[in-house]
């Protein structure tokens, strides 16, 4: 099983996308065989499904600066982020639906 988190949240019509990093074969590289699933997902052609689980992860945003953090809610006014790597991922999915809640409660309406 490899974990992946969608970059945005899910669409209307329930796909939703991801971003992978492809580790191609390489023998002087870092993942020699290559990245097993992410060099499946690269050779996909659209149209093509595939099976999924999820989510996975103990911390869960709310909206508005709410979080269950093992069963607990807790609301922040500020957060602090660091990550590297593919942990970049999970934090701009975070970081777009802080946005985009932020938006719409602040949207002027005519």
């Amino acid at each position: 099983m490899r974990s992946y988190t969608p970059v945005l949240p899910e669409e209307e019509d329930g796909t939703f996308d991801l971003l992978v990093k492809t580790y191609m074969p390489d023998d002087g590289g870092p993942f020699p065989p290559g990245g097993t699933v992410s060099n499946y997902l690269d050779v996909m052609l659209e149209g093509e499904e595939i099976d999924i689980l999820g989510p996975n992860g103990e911390i869960m945003y709310k909206g508005r600066g709410e979080f269950e953090i093992d069963g607990q809610t807790y609301h922040f006014a500020k957060i602090n982020l660091v990550a590297g790597g593919s942990g970049l991922t999970p934090h701009w999915q975070l970081i777009h639906a802080i946005l985009t809640d932020w938006a719409a409660t602040n949207a002027t309406k005519h």
